[in-house]
């Protein structure tokens, strides 16, 4: 890729980070996800993920997102990987629209519970209120196949890795799996889009941007440090878990399930109030989770992909 277009494409992606209000975590969410699976995957491991990348079609704009710059490649590669996690976020732009078309997938990004907070505070779930064939969990199943099977040609290969990073993030964000019902809401409140806090600021988008909340970036701190210190600094806090998971596509389900028995118990509190700032303590509670997520779903994905490209050398060239 040009020098000078890249400059331009990674300006385009940082200027669109808060500008899909429906996207789960924001890109320094993202971008902390993949840098904590990155940082527990095996080496082979990762050689093999940057080369599916680098095989993805050209018209996914997905392998231009390798730095072009005069950092080591080992450290660029890694760069890569994280952004990888946020393409799919990316790929939203309708100003791309044939890009916009062949690779943006809306409905991949959630499954709506839904559910009646009752006045006590319980919830009740209902029924799903539309079909959702096609859904967060759903795909990671599907995409976790794909991924594994060398058989596939690269370049679809690398698509799905950037899927699977970026879904696996979407799935711990615990608003990327509730519908709640309500007077104002009868069909959902889409994840929180719909329930407007101060200014133009919704739940949804509270919730993804965490991390902001928390981690202020300082003029002199580059784009990749502050990657770092947010991706040690949670992992201080939350260090891997000593067990394993299976495999199995249900597992993808209980994640989601996992998320959803948090809304219920943590997003609306009694003192959450519409069109109003949430408070300090609901602010800390918001980052005390996300980073609690963020770091669940870095392992989980480590896991995944070594388990997924074990003995699995990339086929096929890019187009």
């Amino acid at each position: 890729m040009h020098r000078t277009r890249a400059i331009v494409f990674f300006a385009c992606a940082a200027a669109i980070a808060g500008a899909a209000p429906g996207a789960a975590w924001d890109r320094i969410g993202h971008r902390v996800v993949s840098r904590i699976a990155w940082d527990h995957m095996a080496p082979e491991t990762r050689e093999r993920a940057v080369d599916l990348l680098l095989a993805a079609p050209r018209d996914a704009d997905l392998a231009q997102l390798l730095p072009q710059d005069s950092r080591p490649i080992e450290v660029r590669r890694r760069v890569l990987f994280e952004w990888a996690g946020y393409w799919p976020d990316i790929v939203r732009d309708r100003d791309f629209p044939e890009r916009h078309e062949k690779y943006h997938r809306g409905t991949w990004h959630y499954f709506n519970y839904n559910w009646v907070q009752e006045p006590d505070g319980t919830a009740r779930e209902i029924p799903q209120l539309a079909e959702q064939p096609e859904n967060v969990w759903e795909r990671l199943g599907a995409l976790e196949k794909k991924l594994a099977d060398p058989a596939v040609d690269a370049g679809e290969r690398g698509i799905a890795l950037a899927w699977i990073l970026h879904l696996g993030g979407d799935i711990h964000q615990p608003l990327h799996t509730s519908g709640r019902v309500t007077e104002t809401e009868p069909e959902g409140d889409r994840g929180g889009n719909l329930f407007k806090l101060d200014g133009d600021d919704n739940l949804h988008w509270y919730w993804d941007r965490a991390l902001r909340h928390e981690y202020r970036r300082w003029w002199w701190t580059s784009d990749d440090g502050h990657i770092t210190k947010i991706a040690r600094s949670i992992g201080r806090r939350h260090p891997p878990a000593a067990t394993r998971e299976g495999g199995g596509r249900e597992r993808f389900e209980a994640w989601a399930r996992e998320s959803f028995e948090i809304v219920k118990a943590e997003a609306f509190p009694a003192g959450l109030e519409r069109g109003e700032k949430p408070s300090r303590a609901y602010r800390d509670r918001v980052v005390e989770i996300a980073e609690a997520r963020i770091a669940r779903a870095g392992y989980r994905l480590a896991e995944l992909l070594d388990r997924a490209l074990a003995d699995s050398e990339p086929e096929g060239e890019s187009r």
